[in-house]
């Protein structure tokens, strides 16, 4: 088993997260992809856990979403499965 079908990213729970807190659906936009530097694709296999994110796409997903990041809740964005 590889590492990517060991760890599940919390990317999804992070969406669905804000989403509650704001009331709105997240759609992003155009804009919201070059602001984060990825592309629309990969962005949405990261949402369905079909990749693993790195650590720049960690970093700035994170400040997009204004959670902080650290080494202990780095390490939490990834579950063991």
């Amino acid at each position: 088993m590889s590492i990517e079908q060991q760890y599940k990213n919390r990317l999804s729970s992070i969406i669905k997260n804000q989403e509650e807190q704001t009331c709105v659906p997240f759609k992003p936009r155009r804009s919201f992809f070059k602001s984060v530097g990825i592309g629309q694709k990969r962005f949405w296999q990261l949402v369905r856990n079909e990749q693993v994110p790195n650590v720049s796409e960690w970093i700035t997903l994170s400040a997009f979403f204004n959670i902080r990041v650290n080494a202990r809740n780095f390490l939490y964005c990834f579950q063991c499965v």
